[in-house]
Formats: structure tokens, C-alpha cells, sequence
């Protein structure tokens, strides 16, 4: 965390040291005193009337939370010693001085307040230090979480790869079924004329129109409303969520419309729709921002729920579910935006496409079966990496792709070959999609069990702001390697 600098700042300061009588580390004689005489008396009565009183918690928390780690208390002291201008300035006033000494008193207080002597800075800041330390220093206390790598292999399985990030993978899918079909088209929030939020429709404007590409008011539950009616009308929308949290503005248009009509209609009406957004952790967007919903979308019938982890499995999956005439729900992961990924000249392809429903694994292994999805694969494959070094492990790491369909027979098969399996998923763990593959594991494997097959989720609380706290609410690759060497017992 970039706050823990803020201890050596303390010492550095005087903390531990309690009162405004302690003495400070250097002698007074020592620096030379640039206000002196009944001027320099007044000035320092005037701060100690000051000082007295507790400035505002606003204040205070102003000043920390916005020049953290930069040394608090030098800042404070100045803004005390302002207000010791004003204050000394009215009491020359109220004595009968002239205004304009007054005036030159005020501008020589301001222009010399940093060049006070440190006999009087030093108490001032040991008692504004003394005030705001204790409610704080719990805060440095957090342990920083060690930085993870998102994964830490070779993707592609042809020859002629090349390295695409996940974000133009997903444009390039956007693209190529625009140009492939003219029922396919592109609306949200933003998508237009800034080029999405996370920029992933970038382009797209121009190239097809803003008939293809449809800007929207900020109302989920309007424009899902009339995606959901495009597409029972029989066109192909692609409808955008900024993140797949605000998708609960329109659960029922998701839900109730999209998902059931097929199955009330008989099957004679489709919805060829594709919910698509960022889901799951992010990085410092708090509890509102990063809940993970694979396992909601996941437990509706009617409704196919995909997850990509690398640029292959995004634009394959993309260009499948928005072909598929089923409703689509299209889950992404902000922090991959940006990764590249090794991509084979065959994904890069138009007629590229993945099935949706098969998994994939990413790591072959005996020991061990790591099944996950999303960015849960990256840290997977960091703790396999982890428990072969360490202990000789050689875990298999399943990347799921599919939440619904789940591909039952991927790891059941692999479940025969390893006998231990484990669950990586960022959601909560009550009713997630963990729970669901330990129970596919006793239901369809139990013969093969060698042991108890174990989860690793997402803490049971609303995910914190705090990075530090943040970063321990999610699965992290040191967490996966103590789980899985307590399953091995290794």
C-alpha cells in the first residue's frame, strides 16, 4: 500500500512524541530565529490559543487522505500558522494600531510563517500529530497484498501468434459480425461517440453509422426494455452494460423477458440477444462496483452465461454468443481489458468462433484439478506455478469459458485422472458458482474423489474500497497454494 511511507513520515515528525511541552530533537540555538522581540511573543501566544482548539475532522482528513504519504504535519502547522496571522492581526487591530500595520503585519506573518524557527513549529506539530495519529495509525497496519501476474504461458496453439490484448479482441469480434450482418448492432451507454468506457466499441462509429451504433440515455431498465424488443422482433442487438452491476436496474427485463419468452412462447419466439459488460473484482471501485454475478445469471433457466478469460476466449465466445438464439448474458473483467494474450493466426480469422459450453484447460496436470473462470484463471495458474516449485505438485487448471452450459464431462474426466479437485471463483461464497462444481464433483465423480473437494471464493462481505482490504476480500494465488497443500497435505 502506498501509505505505509506515512511511518517513516511519523518519525520523521515526532511521532511518539505526546504534548506540546516535549522538546525537539535539535536545540533552538542551533537554527537561527527569523521573528524575534515582543512581534515573535504575540505571534506565539496567538498560536497557542490556537493550538488549543481541534480543527475541524474535515480538515484533518482532507490534508491526509489527499497528500498521503507526503509529510502531514508541516502542511497542518501552516494552515495553523495562517489562521495565527488573522489572529494576530485582529488583536493589533483591537489595540489601536493603524490599519495598514495592521495590513504589513499580516503579509510579514504569511511570508515568514515557513521560516519559523523550529522551536515553534515542532511543538504545534507534535500536538496536531498527537491528534490525528491514533485515529489513523490502525490504517497502516493493513498488510500490502504482493502484486499477482495474470498468467504465465503460451495461449496459442498454432504457429504465427501474435500478442492481442482483450479489449481489441472484443472490438474485433464487434466488428466482424456488424460487417457479417446487418441485424447486429451495438447499444449503451457511451458506446457511440466515446468509444465505450472502457473503450472496446472504439471505432465502431464510424465505421457502421449511428444507426449500428446507438448511444443511450443512463437508464438500464430503458434501453435493455428496447433491446430485448429488437430482438424479439427478430434483430441482433448487442446491449452494453457499463458494468454488470447497473444489469440490476433491468433484471427484469433480462430475467422475466429474455430469458422465459422462448420456453412461454413454445419455442416459437426467440431472443437472439447479448448482454455484455464488465463483472466481478476490479481495482478500488468499492462494494457497488465489483460483485460478481455468474452465479445469478448462472441459476436462470433460459439464459446462457459466458466468461472469457484470454483474447482468444473473448472474441470466439463473443462471436458465439451473439449467433446464438438464446439471450447471452457476456461476462467480462475490467482489469483483462488491458492484457495481452498470445493469439494463433487461426483466431485471428473472421469465422474464427468457440463453442459455448466446453471448457478448456489451460495447464494439463495429475495431481490436482483447478477448475475457474474469468481472471480466477490467471491466479490459477500462478498457485499451479507456485505448487510445482514448492512442492512438486502438477496441478491441471480447467478454464470454465461457460458457466451455463457447464462442461460436466471436462472435468469429471479430469477429476478421474487427479482425484482432488478445487473451485476458484471470485463471487460470494453462499450459493456460488464454487459450490455448484463441488456439488457436480460428488453428484458425477464421487467414485474418483481421493478427498473432500475444497472452494476458494470471495470473502462474505461487501467488497471493501480500501486496496489492502480489497485485495485479501478475492482469491489470491498465495491463498490458492495453502488451500491446495492442505487438500494435498503437503
Amino acid at each position: 500500500m502506498r501509505n505505509c511511507k506515512s511511518s517513516a513520515a511519523y518519525a520523521k515528525y515526532g511521532a511518539g512524541v505526546s504534548g506540546a511541552d516535549s522538546q525537539p530533537a535539535e536545540s533552538a540555538p542551533n537554527r537561527p530565529t527569523r521573528i524575534a522581540g515582543p512581534l515573535a511573543a504575540n505571534y506565539c501566544r496567538a498560536l497557542q490559543q490556537l493550538t488549543s482548539s481541534t480543527l475541524p475532522n474535515p480538515v484533518i482528513a482532507a490534508k491526509i487522505f489527499l497528500l498521503c504519504p507526503d509529510p502531514i504535519i508541516p502542511v497542518c502547522v501552516s494552515l495553523q500558522f495562517h489562521f495565527a496571522s488573522f489572529a494576530f492581526g485582529v488583536c493589533c487591530l483591537l489595540r489601536g494600531f493603524v490599519f495598514i500595520f495592521w495590513t504589513v503585519s499580516l503579509v510579514f506573518l504569511f511570508l515568514t510563517s515557513a521560516m519559523a524557527a523550529p522551536r515553534f513549529l515542532r511543538p504545534a506539530g507534535r500536538l496536531l500529530q498527537s491528534r490525528i495519529a491514533s485515529p489513523i495509525r490502525p490504517a497502516f497496519r493493513v498488510p500490502a497484498c504482493a502484486p499477482s501476474v495474470n498468467y504465465r504461458r503460451s495461449y496459442a496453439t498454432e504457429s504465427g501468434s501474435k500478442e492481442v490484448t482483450v479489449r481489441d479482441a472484443l472490438n474485433e469480434a464487434l466488428a466482424e459480425e456488424l460487417e457479417s450482418n446487418d441485424k447486429v448492432f451495438v447499444m449503451g451507454e457511451e458506446v457511440a461517440q466515446y468509444n465505450g468506457a472502457y473503450k472496446v466499441t472504439r471505432g465502431l462509429l464510424d465505421r457502421f453509422g449511428p444507426k449500428r451504433v446507438i448511444d443511450t440515455p443512463i437508464t438500464e431498465a430503458g434501453f435493455t426494455g428496447l433491446a430485448v424488443g429488437a430482438a424479439l422482433a427478430g434483430l441482433h442487438p448487442v446491449c452494453e452494460f457499463m458494468t454488470f452491476n447497473f444489469a440490476m436496474q433491468s433484471i427484469d427485463q433480462i430475467i422475466n423477458s429474455a430469458a422465459k419468452t422462448h420456453y412461454m412462447s413454445g419455442g416459437i419466439q426467440p431472443c437472439n440477444i447479448t448482454f455484455r459488460g464488465p463483472n466481478g473484482f476490479a481495482a478500488g471501485v468499492a462494494a457497488q462496483h465489483s460483485q460478481d454475478y455468474s452465479a445469478w445469471y448462472g441459476a436462470i433457466p433460459g439464459l446462457k452465461v459466458v466468461a472469457p478469460y484470454s483474447a482468444e476466449d473473448a472474441k470466439g465466445l463473443l462471436k458465439a454468443s451473439i449467433r446464438d438464439p438464446n439471450p447471452v448474458v457476456f461476462l467480462e473483467n475490467e482489469l483483462l481489458y488491458g492484457q495481452a494474450f498470445p493469439m494463433s493466426e487461426a483466431a485471428r480469422k473472421d469465422d474464427f468462433v468457440l463453442p459455448i459450453g466446453k471448457a478448456k484447460i489451460e495447464r494439463p496436470g495429475k495431481d490436482l484439478t483447478i477448475v475457474t473462470l474469468s481472471r480466477c484463471v490467471g491466479l490459477s495458474l500462478d498457485a499451479a506455478a507456485q505448487l510445482k516449485e514448492k512442492y512438486g505438485v502438477d496441478a491441471e487448471v480447467i478454464n470454465l469459458r461457460s458457466v451455463k452450459p457447464l462442461d460436466v464431462e471436462t472435468i469429471i474426466k479430469s477429476l478421474k485422472k487427479t482425484g482432488r479437485l478445487m473451485a476458484v471463483e471470485s463471487g460470494f461464497p453462499m450459493y456460488g458458482v464454487g459450490a455448484e462444481l463441488l456439488a457436480v464433483s460428488m453428484e458425477y465423480g464421487f467414485d474418483y474423489l481421493t478427498a473432500p473437494a475444497v472452494r476458494v471464493t470471495g470473502a462474505d462481505v461487501p467488497t471493501p474500497y480500501a486496496l489492502g482490504l480489497e485485495n485479501m476480500s478475492f482469491p489470491q494465488p498465495d491463498t490458492i497454494v495453502s488451500q491446495a497443500a492442505k487438500l494435498l497435505r503437503v
